[in-house]
């Protein structure tokens, strides 16, 4: 019954949510550049949800996330050393971008590029010798090589066009990069050395971010269309969607179709999760998912989402019904449709809203007092699902499950279901 609700809730916000899905809402607080650490336990991105651009960290599964840098400068493109111990990231602390270097925790800064000319977008060679950046100081955008220290700078591209996003491969044998030597944003590869370049793409739209995979024998990246501006504050796209190709076979295969701005995508080092950032909820925030598309789930938010989630079902739910609150308030958190399932004794029973505050009315006296734990809390766009583990004199007694939606007016809760122990 559970997965059934589940999968029907979240059906039913996918069609409903879809007219907000092409827009991208530049007045709210966004995450983005979001990269694996070489373990895959750690995310690293940036965010101005606290003003200005910083670089966070967070566990793979969006929980525990941590600033690192405080700072009156934008920062972007933070990347994991490849043993995980260092962060290198491109900011505006002068008048140009500089690429920078810092432990993990923010500490032990050090500026790798000089700040007379734009640099950015760098990333470690698999070995930590090197790092792989592009540089504007001769006029041009070219992709360089330097050491991880700064010193011996080599450019590998020489062209009029403008060139970025230089990734390696995990094999260290080739780079990846974005180039507009053709006219239009496309996807090439070369050597490490500059030699043997190479398109990969060739298409009308906008081809960028592209990232490889664990194995360095496929690529993912970005395609865009940008149409005209829908309204002050908000872009629209046109089918902005992730890509990958394989590069032996040169299959080709779109990974979304939800005509919203999807970018940055990279894989996991396990190579089974695909990270990316979308403004399907509204802002640019940051998801992970299958490498089917499928089980997306929302790292990032606005504002903090879970919080508010706990708040209302602590405040209108657990407070109220295991501590003998007032059922008047039980309309400031449940929807009217709510509906309450359970299965006990092998009899099952639905109960609407009204039954479940009449119940509520008529026990209130007979409810002993108990207490109550968040076991888990996890927000998917407009939809949250909450499990509660609910105790009589420290023994567990009840197990909630909670399903909410996101309205107009805030968090709703719509449905209930529970175990008994």
């Amino acid at each position: 019954m559970l997965v059934y609700m589940k999968f029907f809730a979240f059906s039913l916000l996918f069609f409903c949510s879809q007219i907000l899905y092409a827009q991208c809402n530049s007045k709210l607080p966004y995450a983005r550049n979001a990269s694996w650490s070489p373990d895959g336990s750690k995310i690293v991105y940036v965010s101005n949800i606290s003003g200005n651009n910083e670089i966070y960290i967070m566990n793979a599964d969006g929980t525990k996330s941590k600033k690192i840098t405080n700072t009156e400068h934008p920062n972007y493109y933070p990347f994991f050393s490849p043993n995980g111990k260092q962060i290198v990231f491109m900011s505006y602390r002068s008048p140009n971008t500089v690429i920078y270097v810092m432990d993990i925790d923010g500490s032990n800064l050090q500026q790798l590029t000089p700040d007379n000319a734009i640099n950015g977008d760098p990333f470690f060679t698999p070995d930590g010798a090197k790092i792989v950046f592009f540089s504007e100081r001769d006029e041009n955008q070219d992709i360089y090589i330097m050491n991880a220290d700064g010193s011996k700078e080599q450019r590998l591209t020489d062209h009029t066009a403008s060139e970025n996003s230089p990734i390696v491969s995990p094999d260290g044998k080739k780079i990846v990069f974005v180039s507009t030597r053709d006219g239009n944003a496309e996807i090439y590869t070369m050597d490490l050395d500059g030699k043997n370049q190479k398109r990969i793409t060739d298409d009308p739209r906008s081809d960028r971010v592209p990232r490889w995979s664990p194995d360095s024998k496929k690529i993912i990246w970005y395609s865009r269309e940008p149409s005209n501006v829908a309204g002050s504050g908000t872009l629209s796209w046109n089918g902005a969607e992730l890509y990958e190709i394989d590069l032996e076979t040169q299959n080709r295969k779109q990974l979304t179709h939800n005509y919203a701005l999807e970018q940055a995508p990279s894989y996991s080092p396990n190579g089974k999760i695909i990270l990316f950032t979308s403004c399907r909820t509204g802002s640019r925030q940051i998801f992970t998912m299958d490498l089917d598309g499928n089980n997306v789930k929302q790292l990032t938010f606005s504002i903090n989402e879970k919080e508010a989630v706990k708040d209302l079902v602590e405040s209108t739910y657990a407070s109220l019904f295991y501590n003998n609150g007032t059922p008047e308030l039980f309309k400031k958190g449940f929807h009217p449709n709510f509906h309450m399932y359970s299965h006990f004794k092998n009899e099952s029973s639905l109960w609407s809203y009204d039954q479940f505050v009449e119940y509520f009315k008529t026990n209130q006296k007979k409810i002993e007092p108990k207490s109550w734990e968040f076991k888990e809390i996890d927000v998917t766009g407009n939809m949250a699902m909450v499990k509660l583990e609910v105790f009589s004199k420290e023994k567990k007694v009840y197990t909630d499950y909670i399903t909410l939606f996101k309205l107009a007016e805030g968090w709703r809760i719509f449905s209930k279901t529970y175990t008994v122990h």
